[in-house]
């Protein structure tokens, strides 16, 4: 038992610590705890928003049950899209799974400390998911305080589900990339399905709170009776059913306890697997094709991010959010332009919303806030290769802009004329998403030379843990928080497009500063990196 709560401890940690390059502990720790507590208070602004939203709806229908089960549908499947990536990098492609398995102790030990380890995460994260839902029950009145007894049985059993939903789909990931020939299409195309339902189900909703459709939020309802573990936990927590809470806590830990001793059993032949190379046998000549030192970096940027999935999903989220929103408002908005068409000063709201959703969606797709450290141990290369520094950093602009312009120039135009926006509102809003793009990979490239991490055990830890991409991250809150509060200060003075135009005029000037600043500091200290 020692044992194993020394190796959940270091496996949480581990989480905890890739967060930042430096060698000091103290620093490290402090890093981690602060990724923790940012991604906690975002849990929280969502189970906050969507739990008071729903509430109002139900509570005077008398069906605030459906709150409970809507949230549990959201804690895991947020928890399980947070932490797939993580199950298929630290569970499966650790480097020092060859170590831990070297350790006399069991292999169920070593396997079980680590998913407890994602366990412990998905749970803060359910806790600030979970807990809004009980408060807004508990404020509309469909909780007595009998229910209490029930309520931590729910808190702690349910991120069991999306952790184990996380190894196994961790491990098909993992196959995949030790198999299939064109493995990156593969899991990228699996990616983009699930994120596709994710984004359709929170636009449902954000469209359902938003009209006041009573009606559609009881139509979630129907649509989520499959999940039977969150049914059973509504039904515990608002019926006060013995019954349903047995079955939910079957449903949580019996599936759980079976796939840990599936996957124990063999686990180590999965790793040896996994890692095993395999050599083609099918060989040709073929003539070599040659490029300009530009077109030859930017292309291999480009393999980079369509090739990496982890990578890809995590700076492109925003870019697919941005499409498939504008897409779905194309069809869809007109039900808001109605609504907003009968508030006062209603239309530049909306583009006021409008402004703030493109620069959520723009700003989170940066692939430059983790390029440099992709490169690891191979960063010599760059250095020693007779290319200079800024043709290295154009490269890695252009393949960050490659990824995020041709969403704003699709997705912003459809998204804006679905929402009823006049010609000038849609021009402004293009613009605007234009000119966040290059300031977001700009200052990504600029955080990445500030907080390179160039010895990560693999490169989830990278591109979801490390600084740089942290504060860029949570970073773009602040800059949005910024930005809507100038919008509520100068709109009634200047007209929201008045507004946008001074907004994309300052992450202008911004983007000309971060370019004097590479060209100078950025290439001394790129130069550094290896010295």
């Amino acid at each position: 038992m020692t044992a194993f709560w020394a190796l959940m401890k270091v496996s949480f940690r581990g989480l905890l610590l890739s967060a930042n390059p430096s060698s000091k502990a103290k620093k490290k720790a402090a890093s981690g705890i602060g990724v923790l507590i940012l991604m906690s208070a975002l849990m929280l602004y969502l189970g906050g928003f969507y739990s008071f939203m729903f509430g109002s709806l139900l509570a005077p229908i008398g069906r605030l049950d459906l709150l409970v089960l809507i949230m549990g549908v959201m804690a895991v499947a947020l928890c399980f899209f947070f932490g797939i990536m993580g199950s298929a990098g630290f569970v499966f492609g650790g480097k020092d799974n060859d170590l831990l398995l070297a350790l006399p102790v069991p292999v169920t030990t070593v396997l079980l400390s680590k998913v407890l380890a994602l366990y412990l995460e998905n749970l803060i994260f359910t806790l600030f998911l979970l807990l809004p839902a009980t408060a807004a029950c508990l404020y509309y009145g469909g909780f007595g305080a009998i229910f209490l007894p029930f309520l931590p049985f729910g808190l702690l059993l349910l991120p069991l589900l999306p952790s184990a939903l996380c190894l196994v789909v961790g491990f098909v990931f993992s196959l995949i990339q030790s198999r299939v020939r064109h493995r990156a299409l593969v899991n990228n195309l699996l990616y983009i399905i699930f994120l596709a339902a994710i984004m359709y189900l929170s636009m449902r909703m954000s469209f359902t709170t938003s009209s006041g459709d009573t009606a559609g939020a009881l139509a979630i309802g129907p649509a989520l009776r499959w999940a039977l573990p969150a049914v059973w936990l509504s039904r515990a927590l608002c019926a006060r059913s013995l019954t349903a809470l047995l079955a939910f806590i079957a449903g949580c830990v019996l599936p759980f306890a079976v796939i840990i001793l599936l996957f124990s059993r063999f686990y180590k032949k999965i790793l040896t697997r996994l890692s095993a190379v395999h050599l083609r046998q099918d060989y040709k000549l073929a003539e070599v094709k040659t490029a300009g030192p530009l077109a030859a970096l930017y292309g291999k940027e480009i393999r980079r991010i369509f090739g990496t999935p982890v990578y890809l999903m995590n700076s492109g989220i925003g870019s697919l959010m941005l499409l498939g929103g504008g897409i779905y408002a194309f069809f869809k908005g007109d039900a808001a332009a109605l609504l907003f068409g009968t508030l006062p000063g209603g239309s530049d709201i909306l583009t006021g919303l409008l402004a703030l959703v493109v620069g959520f969606c723009v700003l989170l797709c940066s692939t430059t806030s983790a390029s440099i450290s992709l490169e690891g141990s191979r960063l010599w290369i760059l250095l020693e290769a007779p290319v200079p520094v800024h043709t290295i950093f154009a490269a890695k602009l252009l393949a960050g802009l490659t990824l995020s312009l041709p969403p704003v120039l699709i997705g912003i135009p459809l998204g804006a004329i679905g929402c009823g926006q006049d010609p000038l509102a849609v021009f402004t809003l293009t613009l605007l998403g234009i000119a966040a793009g290059c300031f977001a990979v700009l200052e990504g490239l600029v955080l990445n030379l500030l907080w390179p991490k160039l010895d990560a055990v693999n490169d989830t830890v990278i591109v979801k843990n490390s600084m740089s991409v942290m504060v860029q991250v949570f970073g773009s809150f602040g800059l949005l928080a910024a930005g809507a509060g100038l919008f509520v200060l100068l709109s009634g003075k200047v007209g929201a497009v008045g507004v946008l135009l001074l907004l994309a005029g300052l992450l202008a000037l911004f983007c000309l500063l971060f370019a004097v600043l590479l060209r100078g500091w950025g290439r001394r200290a790129f130069s550094r990196l290896c010295s």
